[in-house]
């Protein structure tokens, strides 16, 4: 006689649950670039919360879709790959996993308050936004934003009990995307500061036309003022005549120090190029310099 075999049931992995209502259906170019905002956002959190190899292999895996309201479920992989049947960065306990996953879902949380805070006490005025944290708010929230209705995102123990809960609807879903896109614009505008007479070192100097536009320019040169690095140099619409008195005399000009008014163009907040504007003269480098 055949012994039956007892299966010992495994436990359920911690999942991030999203459960959506739309109001309109969802396109599904929509519903992919968030969830792959989602899978994004895991990847920067598992890199801050764990190590830098293991977010760099971050994963998350859809484990169910169910029909009807939309029900999509997402495990990470920090759960034990033996009980769970999936590829796990590390095997840790579920109520360890169950903290992480919450964790993760208010990493999510804290993302949409950089662009509408639910929470006045909830001040993230300091927090420095990036081009990305604003693509991924935009698409997280698209499908909500645009076929109306709600989506909510759930956490759940061993126990069945709700550890993290996030609902959005379709106006905050909007607000989001309406201030994440000012933001990006804002990002992505290069903004201008001048100096004036400050000392400029060419690094490498073309002798043909001047650049007037773009910041890719053959032209490179050192503002220890502003920094330290060579960054590419451009003239202005009217100052195309301030190249021509550089390159007036046979002087190498790589051993002079020419001081100049420029406009600092920034970009994502860093340094695209300097733009002169102004000339005073120059002076020969000193030998140790």
């Amino acid at each position: 006689m055949i012994e039956p075999i007892e299966l010992k049931a495994q436990p359920m992995p911690p999942a991030l649950n999203i459960h959506i209502e739309p109001d309109e259906p969802i396109e599904l170019a929509n519903m992919l670039v968030s969830l792959e905002a989602i899978g994004r956002r895991y990847k920067i959190f598992a890199t801050n919360e764990f190590s830098l190899k293991r977010g760099e292999h971050a994963r998350l895996f859809v484990s169910s879709i169910k029909p009807g309201s939309i029900d999509i479920s997402l495990i990470p992989d920090i759960y034990d790959a033996s009980a769970a049947g999936i590829g796990a960065i590390a095997a840790i306990s579920v109520g360890d996993a169950t903290g992480a996953v919450a964790s993760f879902g208010q990493s999510l949380k804290a993302l949409l308050n950089l662009f509408d805070s639910a929470d006045d006490a909830d001040d993230q005025s300091d927090v420095e936004i990036t081009v990305q944290d604003c693509n991924d708010a935009i698409n997280i929230v698209k499908p909500t934003a645009e076929a109306g209705g709600s989506q909510t995102f759930n956490v759940y123990n061993i126990a069945g009990d709700a550890v993290f809960a996030l609902e959005v609807d379709e106006g905050r879903s909007k607000r989001v995307m309406r201030r994440a896109v000012d933001k990006k614009e804002e990002l992505e505008v290069p903004s201008i500061e001048r100096f004036k007479n400050v000392a400029l070192i060419w690094k490498t100097f073309d002798r043909s036309a001047a650049r007037v536009d773009g910041s890719r320019s053959p032209d490179k040169a050192i503002i220890e003022e502003i920094s330290d690095k060579p960054k590419s140099v451009l003239f202005g619409d009217d100052q195309t005549e301030i190249k021509s008195a550089i390159i007036s005399d046979d002087q190498n000009l790589l051993k002079m120090v020419y001081y100049v008014d420029v406009e600092v163009v920034t970009a994502r907040q860093k340094i695209a190029a300097y733009r002169i504007v102004g000339y005073h003269g120059k002076d020969a480098l000193s030998d140790d310099e």
